[in-house]
């Protein structure tokens, strides 16, 4: 299946997307109990295979714009997720270890 897109004053492109990725990833929705419920400036650090990475929970990259709260982490060949730390808005921190991956995480805000 493709995408064809039109241009002004352009031919149109049409986009035959290749094959998925081979990579793995996992993805975290967070929900405040304590903080505002959307977890809006929680930051997320993750531990797998030797990387670590950082990401924040935003909602808006530009003016009158939301994007999607979920985070969103690329983990390549992981085969786990060693460690994940959270730091709420309030400043309390929590951890989760061996989480799975290809999948979403749903956390809430101070419940194992």
């Amino acid at each position: 299946m493709g995408i064809v897109v039109n241009n002004v004053d352009q031919e149109p492109f049409l986009y035959l997307p290749g094959r998925p990725s081979a990579g793995r990833w996992v993805r975290f929705k967070l929900v405040g109990t304590r903080s505002n419920r959307d977890a809006i400036g929680s930051r997320i650090t993750i531990s797998a295979a030797g990387l670590t990475q950082t990401d924040e929970v935003r909602s808006a990259d530009s003016y009158v714009s939301s994007s999607d709260v979920r985070v969103h982490f690329g983990v390549g060949d992981a085969p786990v997720i060693e460690q994940v730390q959270i730091r709420w808005p309030d400043g309390s921190v929590e951890q989760r270890t061996g989480l799975q991956i290809n999948r979403e995480h749903v956390i809430r805000q101070s419940e194992d």
